[in-house]
C-alpha cells in the first residue's frame, strides 16, 4: 500500500511539473516591467523561419498554442506578467489562395494581413477592431497593424490584440509573417510603443 501511494505521489507531482511551465517556474517579467516604468527592456534576439525579432529576455517559449492559426508556429510568453506573443509564417501559394476574397487590399501584405484579422475576430464574441496603420521598417519592407479587442465569450475578460503583418524574402522568396503581442486590456495601454519598436527593429 505504501509503494503505491509513493507511486501515485510520485505521479502527481510529475504532472504538475511538466503541464503547465508557466505556473511552476515563473518569470520575473512583471518585477523587471514595473521597475522599468512597463517598457521593455534586457531585450534578446529570437528567431522564427527566416526572421529575426527582439523581445525581452523574460519572454520563453510557450506550449499552448490555441491562439495561433497556425500550429507551426512560434509561441511565447511572459507568465508573470500575462502578456503572449506569436510568429508565423504564410508562403505565395496560401497568398493566392486568399486574393479572391480580399481584392480590394492594395498590397499583397495587407491581403495575408486582412485574412488573419478575419480569422481572430471570428475567435472573438464581440470583437472591436482599430483602423490600419502602417510603419516603417529600417530595410523599407512594408509592415501594417491593427488593434483587435474582444473576448472568447460572452462575459469573458476582454484580451487586447496587437496584429502586424509584413514580408521578408529569404532564399529568393517572399514570405509573410504575422505577429501578435497579447494582453489584457489593462496592461495593453503600454504595449503600443514596445510593438512598433519591436517591427521597426525586425531583421
Amino acid at each position: 500500500m505504501r509503494t503505491l501511494k509513493k507511486l501515485f505521489l510520485l505521479l502527481f507531482c510529475f504532472q504538475i511539473l511538466t503541464a503547465c511551465p508557466g505556473s511552476v517556474n515563473k518569470d520575473k517579467g512583471l518585477k523587471k516591467l514595473k521597475a522599468n516604468h512597463y517598457d521593455f527592456s534586457d531585450f534578446k534576439r529570437f528567431y522564427h523561419k527566416g526572421i529575426y525579432f527582439y523581445l525581452p529576455d523574460y519572454f520563453s517559449q510557450d506550449y499552448n498554442k490555441a491562439y495561433l492559426y497556425k500550429k507551426d508556429g512560434i509561441s511565447l510568453a511572459s507568465y508573470s506578467s500575462g502578456i503572449y506573443f506569436s510568429c508565423e509564417r504564410f508562403d505565395e501559394e496560401e497568398l493566392k489562395d486568399y486574393k479572391f476574397a480580399f481584392e480590394d487590399k492594395k498590397s499583397d501584405v495587407e491581403v495575408v494581413h486582412a485574412f488573419y484579422l478575419e480569422q481572430r475576430k471570428k475567435s472573438f464574441d464581440n470583437a472591436k477592431v482599430s483602423f490600419l496603420h502602417k510603419i516603417k521598417r529600417k530595410n523599407n519592407f512594408k509592415a501594417v497593424y491593427q488593434v483587435a479587442e474582444g473576448s472568447k465569450y460572452a462575459f469573458g475578460s476582454e484580451m487586447n490584440y496587437y496584429i502586424a503583418t509584413t514580408e521578408k524574402k529569404v532564399k529568393n522568396q517572399t514570405y509573410y509573417y504575422v505577429f501578435q503581442l497579447i494582453s489584457s486590456k489593462e496592461m495593453s495601454a503600454y504595449l503600443l510603443d514596445d510593438f512598433r519598436k519591436m517591427l521597426r527593429d525586425l531583421e
